[in-house]
């Protein structure tokens, strides 16, 4: 059995040890050698195939991200397109130049309120897919749909033609886009 001594003399042998491997701890014992990497080559072709194929994921991500925040909303959705549809034919029975006056007048107090239904609904202006849709809609309805319904009652009914077309182009793609999440949303 060693003695005390020896004991308190391989506590000091160790003790010094680990003195001297912290104090080199943060020096180099030998020379330290970095090779230079030549660049990895580029292939054009790769990088084209990769750039889409990103953006392609984005664009993805970005419809997942549009299609919760609208399924969220659906039941607002819909009451908005029901209040452009509404003010879409408020205009269509005017049967006349006063009448149209008076009903451009009630159409236009309407969409003041439902921009800033929109603006709660989407804040941001880019949560919503259908924002672009809603924009033009507002504007049409605004603007060209009456003088549309002007042309009309003097007799050119091309403009009136060319407002409808556009207005249902824009409620069903609005549409679509509903029934679209709304049939994610049962799967």
């Amino acid at each position: 059995m060693p003695k005390f001594g020896t004991w308190i003399f391989a506590a000091a042998l160790a003790c010094g040890a680990c003195k001297k491997s912290d104090s080199q701890a943060g020096k180099h014992t030998g020379p330290l050698v970095v090779a230079e990497q030549p660049p990895l080559p580029e292939d054009p072709e790769l990088a084209k195939r990769a750039t889409a194929q990103w953006k392609k994921h984005l664009q993805k991500e970005e419809e997942e991200r549009q299609s919760l925040f609208d399924r969220q909303r659906l039941g607002q959705h819909r009451a908005a397109i029901k209040q452009l549809t509404s003010a879409r034919k408020l205009l269509d029975e005017a049967k006349g130049a006063q009448e149209l006056a008076a009903a451009q007048t009630a159409v236009n107090a309407r969409l003041g309120e439902l921009r800033v239904a929109l603006e709660q609904l989407d804040p941001w202006g880019n949560s919503t897919r259908l924002r672009g849709d809603y924009d033009a809609l507002v504007t049409l309805l605004a603007t060209d749909y009456g003088a549309a319904r002007q042309a009309a009652f003097r007799g050119d009914g091309q403009p009136l033609t060319a407002a409808r077309t556009q207005f249902d182009a824009h409620v069903r793609a609005m549409q679509t886009w509903l029934e679209h999440i709304q049939h994610e949303e049962d799967e």
